[in-house]
């Protein structure tokens, strides 16, 4: 069963809850976009509890496509305060 099937079958609310039923990994793309609180990574992270199931978190896009490395280090912080909770 192709993720595509499995998000046409189940409300958005319910969808990381069946993927992780049906797989072993995800990569997360929101991280990309936003930058989460440990709060609702843990939300995610507790549907996968008891599995052996696997988050892979894109890094914020505001550290990897805007300009270099230098003087990011509090938002990068922030992306990990954020990821820890898985």
């Amino acid at each position: 069963m192709g993720w595509e099937n499995l998000s046409a079958q189940n409300k958005r609310e319910d969808f990381l809850q069946h993927y992780v039923e049906h797989y072993n990994a995800i990569e997360l793309n929101a991280t990309h976009y936003k930058i989460y609180g440990e709060r609702g990574i843990q939300k995610w992270a507790e549907k996968a509890k008891d599995k052996d199931f696997v988050f892979c978190p894109k890094m914020y896009k505001g550290v990897t496509h805007f300009g270099s490395l230098k003087g990011k280090e509090f938002i990068t912080n922030e992306f990990f305060r954020g990821i820890v909770a898985f």
